[in-house]
């Protein structure tokens, strides 16, 4: 899954991946980041 950065919106790989580039459908923006879960992973320190 990724967010565009423009407009906000949550899609998938096949979403974006247009004939002609990568895009966002919705707004034509073409930058992205990578959607992350929410939870955070806890490491013990020694």
């Amino acid at each position: 899954m990724y967010i565009c950065v423009t407009c906000g919106k949550l899609m998938s790989r096949e979403e974006i991946e247009m004939p002609h580039g990568v895009k966002c459908p919705y707004c034509n923006g073409k930058v992205f980041r990578k959607a992350r879960p929410d939870w955070s992973k806890k490491v013990e320190a020694r």
